[in-house]
């Protein structure tokens, strides 16, 4: 049985920086098909790729486990 109440994976984690939330929510809301690149590009002006700092923090925050769990539940 799960707990309604948990936190929910892609609901932005205790120690996690808000600027690294507000990233993922926009990698979040490019659906089931999300890149990082385009992700990043949403945020940069629609230019260029992540730079290695930049790459890290998605694994760091594991963004693809907390996305494809939104999925599982919304899409």
């Amino acid at each position: 049985m799960t707990d309604d109440n948990s936190p929910k994976p892609w609901k932005q984690q205790s120690d996690e920086p808000p600027v690294w939330y507000n990233r993922f929510h926009t990698y979040l809301t490019l659906g089931p098909t999300r890149t990082l690149t385009t992700d990043y590009r949403m945020w940069a002006n629609n230019s260029g790729t992540p730079t290695s700092t930049v790459s890290k923090q998605p694994a760091r925050w594991r963004w693809k486990e907390r996305a494809m769990a939104y999925d599982t539940v919304n899409c």
